[in-house]
């Protein structure tokens, strides 16, 4: 049996939740031993005590949080089987954040910070070919695993989960290790140390998602009167654009307005819904604003008709994961997507989704999506099935048992 020490910023993060607790029970039933320990905000005692369950554990797998250069030695000293993953261009500035200090992504401090923990590493874990890229000019033993769905049992299933409280949700709170209570949260002053925004409750690059709740019927038959395309093909019920994300990333959404406001022109009955922990207010655009939670997420992705995921051609675009396109894909939901970093590698334009870059393109696409049901549905089903078999739970749990047992030895 290998023993894995999970080490992490928070226990409440969203990368954690989705890199790291949705494997708990996988890997316990397949033999491993896990613990899970709060690595940020960090007293003295608490690190003695950490680098003592280091010393124990087979396999240490820092989650993301970049220590200061001065401690890793000390960690690899206690255990030299560390594996690294990471999840975000933390090299890379935001592009909303021009003057980036502290433990901003792309500040200096953050940078050698993430240099040294790629060069210390006995393998690292990158969320995508684009993130690998960069970790391989530090150390040669680099994998690529993408953040994994879960897209087990029927979606009828996957919304009752969702009414009763998101199983994933669950397992943060379970085995996260004999960690004498140490899950309070880093101060609020202390920035992420992967270089990522801080904790907070709604969305984030990994969103609290149950991605088994839509239909797959969603869409499928088409409207027989003579008035504006109807798009659910219902008298009831228009065609709804959806877009999920935190309210730092509203940024990409601005970008697309001017198609958006394209399409309601066109097609007066779109709808177009956001859910965030911010708002979207684009002028001369009808936008429903939800408040995010785990629960409403559930709901609003069963009832989306169309998932968009707008993003700009910057570094820090393209280390993102695309975990919100595999979201609404695992959901069935059709997508429009910018063909930047993985986006570009999870869609097969025309086959699974739609990509999209200009403003005209993003018109065009989504107004095509809108006026067809069953392009709707196809699109649907195929990128719900390219989840299933290449970005699933199941499918990323395998690669990651086999590169623990290669790093245990």
């Amino acid at each position: 049996m290998n023993k894995v020490l999970f080490l992490t910023w928070s226990m409440n993060q969203p990368s954690t939740k989705y890199r790291v607790h949705q494997y708990i029970e996988p890997l316990e039933r397949d033999g491993f031993e896990v613990e899970v320990f709060q690595a940020g905000g960090l007293t003295p005692a608490k690190r003695l005590k950490m680098l003592r369950r280091a010393g124990a554990a087979d396999v240490v797998y820092i989650q993301k949080k970049l220590f200061h250069p001065v401690f890793l030695p000390l960690l690899k000293a206690a255990n030299h089987n560390i594996v690294f993953d990471f999840d975000d261009a933390a090299f890379a500035r935001e592009p909303y954040d021009s003057n980036p200090r502290g433990m901003s992504p792309g500040s200096p401090s953050t940078v050698s910070r993430l240099k040294a923990v790629l060069k210390t590493s006995k393998a690292v874990v990158a969320g995508n070919s684009f993130l690998a890229s960069y970790a391989r000019k530090y150390n040669e033993n680099v994998h690529v695993l993408p953040t994994p769905v879960d897209v087990g049992g029927s979606r009828a299933s996957g919304m009752r989960d969702a009414r009763e409280g998101s199983r994933l949700g669950r397992a943060g709170d379970k085995r996260v290790g004999p960690n004498d209570g140490e899950r309070r949260d880093p101060p609020a002053g202390n920035r992420h140390p992967s270089a990522g925004e801080p904790d907070a409750a709604g969305p984030d690059r990994h969103e609290t998602s149950v991605g088994n709740t839509a239909s797959p019927a969603r869409g499928t038959s088409s409207s027989g009167s003579d008035g504006p395309p109807n798009p659910s093909g219902t008298a009831s019920r228009p065609v709804t654009i959806g877009w999920l994300g935190t309210s730092k990333n509203l940024y990409y959404l601005k970008g697309i307005a001017g198609a958006l406001k394209h399409v309601t022109d066109r097609l007066p009955g779109v709808k177009i819904s956001v859910v965030s922990n911010g708002r979207f207010e684009p002028e001369g655009l009808d936008v429903e604003n939800l408040p995010w939670s785990p629960e409403a997420e559930a709901n609003w992705l069963s009832e989306i008709d169309i998932g968009i995921m707008p993003l700009a051609h910057d570094d820090w675009s393209r280390g993102k994961c695309a975990f919100k396109l595999l979201q609404y894909m695992a959901a069935g939901v059709p997508t429009v997507s910018s063909p930047v970093g993985m986006n570009a590698e999870v869609v097969v334009d025309g086959v699974n989704g739609l990509l999209a870059d200009t403003e005209s393109e993003w018109t065009e696409k989504l107004l095509s999506l809108a006026e067809n049901a069953d392009l709707r549905a196809k699109l649907g089903a195929s990128g719900r099935r390219t989840v299933e078999k290449e970005y699933s739970l199941g499918v990323c749990l395998k690669r990651l048992e086999g590169i623990l047992e290669s790093v245990a030895g």
